[in-house]
Order: structure tokens, then C-alpha cells, then sequence
């Protein structure tokens, strides 16, 4: 255990960043994030969010936030800075990177939506009545 604090709302979803310096909360019951300072534990950055929950995972020096009741996917800076919002199918809550690409499914809808590391769909298909998660092989 490094450190233990209360965070500013119900967090939902914890997330490292790669550059071990940064962590992402996401919100369980409000559309808010925080991302905080590895080292000290203070909140350095508070970005809108969208309906909770949201998930957060990380590329290069990016993060993704989903949110599946908003049906978005928000790309910001590992540091906060909030950089496009894409529209992806509602029900896209879960969100996983890997080797150049960013997957969300829809729970709700069995979609697939992949984007580039820029945040821009690439893909969107249905795949399945419903679709929980989604990793790249």
C-alpha cells in the first residue's frame, strides 16, 4: 500500500498512468474525475466528467474516460487537460488499450467501438446482443 485518502466523490474506477507519476479517480455517483499527484496524494486536476461511472485506461501519454450512460469517450493528457470527446455507442462503459488502439463494447448494445490513439473511431460494429469487455490479442 502506498498511501491511503478520501477522495472528493464515491470513486468508481482507479488508474495508474504510465508515467507513474499521475492517478486517475473516476466518479461512481457525479460526472467528475480527479487525477492526482502519485507522490504527494494532492489533487492536481479535477476534469469534467461525463454520467458516472466512467472507466479510465492510459496510452502513451494519454487517458481514455468512458462513460456509458453519456455514450462517450473523453481523451485528456495523463495531467488533466481535457484534449476531444467522441460520442460512442450508450452502454460503453468499459475501455481497454493496447497496441495502438482503444476498445469500448457496449453493454447495452453489443457494440465494438475501436479508436486510434488520437481518440478518432476507426471502427464501430455490432458484434453481439451484449458486450461487457474487450482486449486486444
Amino acid at each position: 500500500m502506498v498511501r491511503v485518502f478520501r477522495p472528493p466523490f464515491r470513486a468508481h474506477d482507479v488508474g495508474w498512468a504510465p508515467d507513474g507519476r499521475h492517478v486517475w479517480l473516476s466518479s461512481g455517483d457525479r460526472e467528475a474525475l480527479a487525477v492526482y499527484d502519485a507522490r504527494t496524494g494532492r489533487v492536481v486536476a479535477q476534469p469534467d466528467g461525463d454520467w458516472p461511472p466512467q472507466h479510465v485506461t492510459f496510452a502513451g501519454g494519454l487517458a481514455y474516460v468512458t462513460s456509458g450512460w453519456s455514450g462517450t469517450v473523453r481523451v485528456h493528457r495523463v495531467t488533466g487537460e481535457a484534449l476531444r470527446c467522441n460520442p460512442v455507442p450508450v452502454g460503453s462503459y468499459n475501455v481497454q488499450a493496447a497496441a495502438g488502439w482503444i476498445l469500448t463494447p457496449s453493454l447495452a448494445h453489443g457494440q465494438l467501438t475501436v479508436l486510434d490513439e488520437r481518440g478518432s473511431v476507426v471502427y464501430d460494429r455490432k458484434i453481439a446482443r451484449s458486450s461487457h469487455d474487450a482486449c486486444v490479442v
